[in-house]
């Protein structure tokens, strides 16, 4: 009897043992289960996750895209459906096709853009596979993830925004994100002149300003006699060399003098407008103070734009600079390591010099700067009398003239080589500028206080700075607030 009773409790506690292993099987079981099917969740919630990534990052691919034929319209070769009845070029689309009402080129007149489409009917539809456009280097890697299906291009919703630039991509698996952003162009304004001086009277000669207008708000000296004073000839070939004694004509050189034009005495009558001559010089006008106006950058705005997009400098009573405002010794630059560049195509971008207290610029808060480096590239925006001194020889650019006056079209600009630059570019000082020495530029420069000392100053005016296509400056700008992703 008592053997039985061991061997039964034996066999019950076995049968314990046994049900409890294969609750804790099946309970294991479950969980697999269920950890699997969370880990398979969690797959699936990856990879959904990363087609969503795939498809907005070729739909941002496509708004770049867009801004890149923006900043280079030379480089759009057409292929998309244009509407709105444009049948103008396909690189021309994306330039600045209107004017204002200084006959500078725009994006938008009176506050309208030239982009007028809706999503629906949008001025311009890209819709051709771009793994065989002119874009595979930079979307190769792309190519591997989706395509970019489509890119529109039409009006802004904001005031002041340039257009909407709408762009769909779509991941291998099919997933389809769109996203839609505004574009404006940004604060910079054009130079409309190679020389401006808003002083009160300036010595024009000699006078070496190449394809474009002088520009004084006061009287004007040009010198003994009109024999020195270039003619202007619209069939004059430019060679990119001065004028030299059988050679004082220019294509596109008009003389506008606020005052009177104190001499010389060769004029058609005393106080004449047009012509100031009768021996051939009909390029020369006096009496022009309401008739021209300067060029006007405006501090804040440009201040503003430096901070976020360019470059932006404090300055103190030394001439010393501030990047980015912060005065300590660290941040402490002189102008020649600011605004000098080692080659064509190193170019500075835009670069702010704040006044000494960092307000609007008067005659109490400005510095006196100095630059003596061979060679400067792009646009500089200086609050302070700037002294230019012992420049070195300069370097050799490959430029391009202005079209022919009164035209727009790129094939009448002609290739040309200019030795010896110093500044590739632009200089807007509020002060006064003082020459000393050899100083060439491509480009302009303007001086707000006037000039001194310009004998070996020689400007050829560069017409991108009228188009606002400038070197080291983006063409548009992003609307903030306007990014949608879809």
């Amino acid at each position: 009897m008592h053997y039985k009773l061991r061997t039964s409790t034996w066999i019950e506690d076995k049968g314990s043992s046994l049900f409890i292993v294969i609750f804790i099987l099946l309970l294991i079981s479950m969980l697999g289960s269920i950890l699997f099917n969370a880990s398979g969740n969690d797959l699936m919630i990856a990879r959904n996750q990363r087609n969503d990534v795939e498809a907005n990052n070729l739909a941002e691919a496509g708004t770049e895209v867009a801004m890149f034929w923006f900043n280079h319209p030379e480089k759009f070769k057409g292929g998309g459906s244009f509407k709105n009845n444009y049948n103008g070029k396909p690189e021309d689309f994306f330039k600045k096709r209107l004017t204002d009402t200084y006959g500078t080129p725009t994006f938008l007149a009176e506050g309208i853009s030239q982009f007028t489409g809706t999503e629906d009917k949008p001025d311009l539809e890209y819709e051709l596979p771009f793994n065989s456009y002119q874009f595979d280097f930079v979307l190769d890697p792309l190519k591997k993830i989706g395509t970019i299906k489509s890119i529109k291009v039409y009006s802004p919703k904001r005031e002041g925004g340039i257009c909407t630039i709408e762009s769909i991509g779509e991941a291998n698996n099919g997933t389809i994100r769109t996203v839609i952003m505004e574009i404006k162009a940004p604060p910079l304004p054009p130079l409309t002149a190679p020389l401006q001086s808003a002083s009160t009277d300036i010595n024009l000669v000699p006078i070496k300003v190449h394809w474009g207008d002088i520009r004084v708000m006061g009287s004007g000296n040009l010198g003994d006699n009109l024999e020195m004073i270039p003619v202007k000839n619209q069939i004059s070939i430019p060679d990119g060399l001065g004028y030299g004694e059988d050679n004082r004509t220019d294509g596109w050189l008009d003389i506008y003098i606020g005052g009177e034009a104190a001499s010389p005495s060769q004029k058609s009558c005393n106080d004449c407008k047009e012509p100031y001559s009768d021996l051939g010089h009909d390029n020369i006008h006096q009496f022009q103070l309401n008739e021209i106006s300067l060029d006007s950058w405006n501090y804040n705005d440009l201040k503003a734009y430096s901070k976020e997009y360019g470059r932006y400098y404090s300055t103190d009573g030394e001439g010393n600079l501030y990047q980015d405002g912060i005065l300590d010794e660290a941040h402490k630059k002189g102008l020649n390591d600011v605004i000098s560049s080692v080659y064509p195509g190193d170019s500075k971008g835009f670069v702010f010099v704040d006044t000494i207290d960092q307000n609007p610029p008067n005659n109490l808060n400005i510095p006196t700067l100095r630059i003596n480096r061979g060679y400067l590239e792009g646009i500089f925006y200086i609050n302070g009398n700037l002294v230019v001194e012992n420049m070195a020889e300069g370097l050799q650019i490959d430029v391009k003239t202005p079209p022919w006056e009164g035209k727009t079209d790129e094939e009448t600009r002609v290739p040309v080589t200019l030795s010896g630059i110093n500044l590739n570019g632009a200089i807007y000082s509020t002060g006064s500028v003082l020459i000393h020495g050899r100083f060439s530029v491509f480009g302009g420069i303007y001086a707000g206080d006037g000039f001194s000392d310009t004998d070996d100053l020689e400007v050829w005016y560069n017409y991108e700075l009228t188009t606002g296509r400038l070197k080291g400056n983006p063409a548009i700008l992003p609307v903030k607030g306007s990014w949608i992703q879809k």
